[in-house]
């Protein structure tokens, strides 16, 4: 998808080859798109694993969502995106 987007950003024919930067944007692109959708997956999946057998926080994880939706708003469930840009 991001190719065809590339190409038609720069004026490319559907068969021309991308050129190196072009590629590197690609691959930033789809890193930053990877980043948006794991970034609350995985901030909800730490959450539910460092909870102590003795003090139970969430029941599952839409309680946790709900939970981090409701006392930090939305951006709440991208706490952390900074690390997964970094590291993606």
């Amino acid at each position: 998808y991001l190719r065809g987007m590339a190409r038609k950003i720069s004026n490319l024919p559907d068969n021309a080859p991308l050129t190196t930067s072009m590629y590197a944007a690609c691959g930033a692109g789809s890193g930053l798109f990877m980043a948006a959708v794991a970034c609350p997956t995985e901030l909800v999946k730490c959450r539910l694993q460092i909870q102590s057998e003795g003090h139970v926080s969430y029941t599952g994880p839409m309680n946790c969502t709900r939970s981090i939706i409701r006392n930090r708003g939305i951006l709440g469930m991208y706490k952390g995106l900074s690390p997964t840009l970094l590291r993606e």
